[in-house]
């Protein structure tokens, strides 16, 4: 005896939809972040100068900037000796309060707070080139 193909019932139709909202969730997440960049409501800059130039209030920018070399010696990949942190990157820093080198930052991430304050401080980092 033959059977007729099936339908697949609610339950398959709700498992294919909650997988296709998931992917199309997922998407418009990655081109948001690919848009805005690497950091989200802020500027990435690397000087009190720059940081100003950007638009963004010259009392945030003041306050990073004192901060930004506590941040840099305590953030990024440690490295034992500054000779392999500089294989990877183009300058490095004695890190602090570890012991090693930490590379420089190309510059921070400054995002403001609503308060008129630092929200967030990252830094951000270039891997150096190829044969450079």
């Amino acid at each position: 005896m033959d059977e007729a193909p099936r339908r697949p019932g609610r339950a398959g139709r709700a498992g294919r939809f909650l997988v296709f909202a998931l992917l199309a969730v997922t998407g418009v997440v990655i081109a948001f972040g690919m848009w805005r960049g690497e950091c989200l409501g802020g500027s990435v800059v690397a000087s009190e100068q720059a940081c100003a130039a950007a638009g963004l209030p010259p009392g945030v920018c003041r306050m990073a900037f004192v901060q930004a070399d506590k941040v840099a010696r305590s953030s990024g990949p440690l490295y034992n000796d500054q000779a392999r942190c500089e294989e990877r990157y183009s300058a490095c820093l004695e890190a602090r309060p570890a012991t090693g080198w930490v590379p420089r930052p190309a510059g921070f991430c400054v995002v403001p707070d609503r308060s008129g304050g630092v929200g967030r401080l990252t830094a951000v980092y270039r891997v150096r080139e190829e044969g450079r």
